[in-house]
């Protein structure tokens, strides 16, 4: 009897659909109508992922949780204006998350609709995959005026779950590369072994990077990492120990809010502030490729 299965329920939260895919003991809920969040990962029916406020509050004011998409940056932009090779754009937070600080957080995406989905199992694998095309009807496109398409494909297995992220660049402009993933794990610093750094990059109060460390401008939860082209983190949960490999992802940002009992690890494809920051730059019909894989 096949432990393999792929089904849709309403989640019961603002009437958005979740896909609930099971492998063996371990089973994925992704919520395509908010951005392809990641809402659940479960092991013998516990719980991997840290929840904070759950779906709903994801939704409504944005507040990460379980392993969301940050696209098409990954944590903070600071400018009003930023320039790719030649070109300049005017940056307007408004309708945009931002942080206390007032920067925009998080990219554009947050929660958002439009995805074209399929799903199939190929072996012993179950797949889903997401399809969104990036352009002008998406909300606040003229602070990110770069067409592209995105595709993103989970692959459970009966250890594992692999998240494949593609960006192919379908304008005409020069596209700046700034996507990541915000993975809460229900773990504590402690917990956690990380290998594959590079070097510390020292974050400001308002987790900003800085030239060199400042004792009196700090950001305590926060830690900011340039990391090899692939490297790994382990982590004992409840679970057991479940192990994060990487590709093409060159930076990760570890946050330890000590009001939540969960630590994030964030593999980025750019700097905090990408634009101001030397991002990785994809021509006309370039694609960029990243992955990264959660064993147990």
């Amino acid at each position: 009897m096949s432990t393999m299965t792929i089904f849709k329920r309403n989640s019961g939260v603002h009437n958005v659909e979740e896909i609930i895919m099971t492998n063996g003991s371990l089973q994925v809920t992704v919520v395509p109508e908010a951005n392809m969040v990641i809402s659940s990962f479960k092991k013998d029916g516990k719980e991997i992922l840290g929840q904070r406020f759950g779906l709903e509050g994801y939704i409504e004011k944005g507040k990460a949780f379980g392993i969301p998409f940050l696209s098409p940056w990954a944590n903070r932009v600071t400018e009003t204006t930023y320039n790719v090779e030649n070109y300049t754009v005017t940056f307007n937070t408004e309708g945009m998350k931002t942080d206390e600080n007032g920067y925009a957080n998080h990219g554009l995406m947050t929660a958002i609709k439009g995805w074209r989905i399929s799903s199939f199992e190929i072996g012993d694998e179950t797949i889903l995959e997401g399809y969104y095309k990036f352009d002008s009807q998406t909300p606040n496109f003229k602070s990110y005026p770069f067409k592209h398409d995105i595709t993103i494909t989970y692959i459970l297995t009966k250890n594992s779950l692999e998240v494949i992220t593609k960006i192919n660049n379908s304008g005409d402009k020069t596209l700046p590369i700034a996507f990541g993933w915000h993975p809460h794990f229900n773990t504590t610093v402690e917990q956690i072994k990380t290998n594959g750094v590079s070097y510390n990059i020292p974050l400001s109060s308002k987790c900003l990077p800085l030239e060199e460390f400042d004792s009196e401008d700090t950001d305590p939860t926060a830690l900011m990492f340039k990391m090899n082209k692939s490297w790994s983190t382990e982590m004992i949960t409840e679970s057991g120990l479940l192990k994060m490999t990487t590709n093409n992802y060159p930076y990760m940002l570890q946050w330890n809010p000590p009001e939540y009992d969960f630590v994030a690890v964030e593999p980025m494809t750019a700097n905090i502030d990408p634009f101001k920051n030397s991002p990785t730059l994809l021509k006309e019909n370039e694609e960029y490729i990243a992955t990264f894989k959660l064993i147990f």
